[in-house]
């Protein structure tokens, strides 16, 4: 980002943004891994319930999916703050 030359209101606005995708992202992977060790916790060897398997994998799928969604919801958020130039530099790598 430092390479962008963002401007003291952009810094602002981009810090803003990524402080609350980024809690939102840090809530989502705390409760991945939750349910990584409700899974791990089943006791393999003993009776499983079925159901219980599947939906924390569906529950899993979930998070990830709310994952990746925060962080598009992220780069739909720069794309409104940065300028066009600032954008090729970010999506070349540039930055």
């Amino acid at each position: 980002m430092e390479n962008l030359r963002l401007t003291p209101g952009q810094w602002e606005q981009v810090h803003t943004l990524a402080g609350t995708r980024l809690e939102k992202m840090a809530d989502l992977w705390a409760e991945q891994m939750k349910i990584r060790i409700k899974l791990a916790t089943i006791k393999w060897g003993q009776t499983i319930d079925p159901q219980q398997v599947k939906d924390l994998f569906v529950k899993m799928a979930e998070a990830r999916a709310e994952m990746f969604l925060a962080g598009v919801d992220y780069l739909n958020g720069l794309k409104e703050i940065l300028t066009q130039e600032q954008l090729k530099k970010l999506e070349t790598g540039d930055s």
